[in-house]
């Protein structure tokens, strides 16, 4: 009776050794191509989010003209105000600001937002330059005030925008949001176990049954 240390054991175990091998190199592999695929559309998306933040900060918006009023607070207390801009010569905008920017400049609301034929006296000039994420508004006291156009939310959402592309393509790819891998190919539909399955198209080959018996001719009757 062969032993475990038969020369035929061991050439099996050698087999089976580098069969486990070269498929734990061939999964490592696959991970991680699909790790530098993933990486690659994050490297495609951050141009993406970048723009929305820049978007949403009024990057590439500017103005040059007087905060005239507010529009009238949903909230008893709000954190925030739409004001109203007039420029010269050109049309009214309407930005949103910090409450406690707006109640130091003692601006009257107005829930319709219309914006006056002549800028009343003692309203805050404002100055905003494209491609820049702040203006300058004038205070009562003439001073400038530099205030920056970031906020938390608009980082906020351009994460979300990266975070939902890179979600969207593992859905598509993987068919998991938090998958990387490509999906494999599902089988082709089996029968469900106890049914019979459908004989081949053509008959089984190999497999012919006789030949129908030929009809036997009679004889006539003397």
């Amino acid at each position: 009776m062969p032993t475990l240390a038969h020369p035929g054991y061991i050439r099996q175990l050698r087999r089976l050794g580098t069969r486990a091998a070269r498929q734990e190199r061939k999964r490592e592999v696959h991970i991680s191509a699909a790790w530098r695929r993933l990486w690659s559309f994050v490297f495609a998306m951050v141009p993406v989010a970048i723009l929305t933040f820049l978007t949403l900060s009024d990057f590439f918006a500017g103005w040059d003209g007087h905060a005239v009023s507010v529009r009238a607070p949903q909230k008893p207390e709000p954190t925030s105000y739409t004001v109203l801009i007039v420029q010269q010569g050109d049309d009214p905008i309407e930005r949103i600001w910090s409450a406690d920017l707006v109640e130091g400049l003692g601006l009257p609301v107005d829930p319709l937002a219309i914006p006056p034929s002549t800028i009343p006296e003692g309203r805050p000039a404002t100055v905003k330059q494209p491609l820049t994420l702040h203006y300058r508004i004038q205070r009562p006291d003439k001073s400038w005030e530099i205030v920056p156009t970031t906020t938390p939310s608009a980082l906020g959402l351009a994460l979300l925008v990266l975070m939902l592309g890179i979600a969207l393509r593992n859905m598509v790819v993987a068919g998991s949001p938090v998958g990387i891998e490509p999906r494999t190919p599902l089988p082709r539909a089996q029968t469900t176990p106890g049914s019979v399955a459908p004989p081949p198209r053509g008959g089984a080959r190999g497999h012919k049954g006789p030949p129908p018996p030929r009809p036997r001719r009679g004889r006539g009757r003397r």
